[in-house]
C-alpha cells in the first residue's frame, strides 16, 4: 500500500514538471514569434519610409532651376521706358511701347496698333538710347546683347483652308544699332566700320497662342563693327518682321555686355522716370466657331538652336 501511495506520488510530480517545461516552451515561443513580427513590421516600415525619402529626393532634384537674371539686366521691376521709344518713320508700324504687368512680372510690351488693315505687314520698331543707360564714356565698350522676349497671340492666324488658329506663328526680327555716327576708312580708302550693324533672330511656334524666347547676339556684332567711343547718337533698334496675325511681344531682361563679356551696370535712373504700370491680363486670342484652339500658354519655350534651323522650320 505504501508502495503504491510512492509510485503515485511520483507521478504526479512528474507531470507537474512536464506541465511547467510545456508552458515555459510556450511562452519563450509566442514571445520570440512577437518579437519577430515586431522586427519585421519595422523593417518594412523603415524600407517604406525609405522609399519615400527617395522618391520626394529624386523629384526635387529633377526640378529645373529658374535661369539667373543678371545683375545688370533691365528687368523693368522699376516701371520706366529705360529710354525706348517707338518709331514712326515711313516703314514702321503704328506701334505702342508701353511697361505691362503680365503675370506678376513687369514686362515691355510692343503693340502694333491694327486699325488699318494696310498696315498690317509694316515693322514695328523700338528703338533704344544707350548712352543715357550705361553713360557715354562706356559706348566704346559695348560688344553685345541678350534679351528675353515673350509673344502671345491677339488674333487669328487664318490657314490655306480657311481655319482659324490662335498660335504665335512666326517671330523674326533683328537687334541692330547705330553703331558709330561716322564711317571709318583705313589708310587705302577701305570701309572698315559701318555706321550700321545687325543681326536677324528667327523663331516659329505653330502650336501655342504664348510662347517665351531667349536671344544673344554673337560677339561683336560685326568682325570689324564695334559701338564708337564717347558717341551720343548710338542706339539699338529692336524690330520685328512684319505678319498677317495680330501678336504683341514682350521684352525684359535686357542685357549690355562689354568685350570681357561682363555686362555693363545700368546707370539709368528709373525711379526718377517711372511711368504707369498697365495690367495685361495674358489671356491669348481664342478660337471660336468649333476650330480646335492652340495650347493656351507654354510657360517657357526652348530657344531655336540657330537662326538656320528656324529659318528650316518656317511655314
Amino acid at each position: 500500500m505504501k508502495l503504491k501511495k510512492a509510485l503515485a506520488l511520483i507521478c504526479a510530480l512528474a507531470s507537474v514538471g512536464v506541465f511547467t517545461a510545456c508552458s515555459s516552451d510556450s511562452g519563450s515561443s509566442t514571445a520570440d514569434s512577437s518579437s519577430s513580427s515586431e522586427a519585421e513590421t519595422t523593417t518594412e516600415a523603415t524600407t517604406t519610409e525609405a522609399e519615400k525619402t527617395t522618391t520626394t529626393e529624386t523629384t526635387k532634384a529633377a526640378e529645373p532651376e529658374p535661369a539667373a537674371i543678371d545683375a545688370n539686366a533691365i528687368t523693368f521691376d522699376i516701371p520706366s521706358l529705360y529710354t525706348a521709344e517707338a518709331m514712326n518713320d515711313d516703314g514702321a508700324a503704328p506701334t505702342t511701347v508701353e511697361v505691362v504687368n503680365l503675370n506678376g512680372d513687369n514686362k515691355l510690351r510692343v503693340h502694333v496698333d491694327r486699325e488699318d488693315e494696310t498696315k498690317d505687314f509694316l515693322v514695328p520698331k523700338v528703338l533704344i538710347h544707350l548712352p543715357e543707360l550705361i553713360g557715354v564714356d562706356k559706348t566704346g565698350e559695348i560688344d553685345h546683347f541678350s534679351v528675353d522676349f515673350t509673344c502671345i497671340s491677339r488674333g487669328p492666324f487664318v490657314g490655306e483652308d480657311g481655319t482659324e488658329m490662335s498660335v504665335v506663328g512666326n517671330f523674326l526680327g533683328t537687334l541692330g544699332g547705330n553703331i558709330a555716327s561716322e564711317k571709318v576708312k583705313d589708310d587705302e580708302g577701305n570701309l572698315v566700320q559701318n555706321d550700321w550693324a545687325q543681326q536677324d533672330f528667327s523663331f516659329n511656334d505653330w502650336e501655342n497662342a504664348v510662347m517665351n524666347w531667349h536671344f544673344e547676339t554673337q560677339t561683336p556684332l560685326l568682325p570689324t563693327n564695334n559701338y564708337a567711343a564717347n558717341d551720343e547718337g548710338v542706339n539699338l533698334l529692336i524690330m520685328r518682321w512684319g505678319q498677317p496675325n495680330a501678336v504683341d511681344f514682350y521684352i525684359d531682361n535686357l542685357t549690355i555686355y562689354d568685350h570681357d563679356g561682363k555686362s555693363i551696370p545700368i546707370i539709368y535712373d528709373a525711379e526718377a522716370n517711372k511711368v504707369d504700370v498697365i495690367e495685361d491680363d495674358g489671356k491669348p486670342f481664342e478660337v471660336t466657331g468649333g476650330a480646335p484652339a492652340a495650347n493656351e500658354g507654354a510657360e517657357g519655350g526652348e530657344a531655336a538652336e540657330s537662326s538656320e534651323a528656324a529659318e528650316s522650320s518656317e511655314e
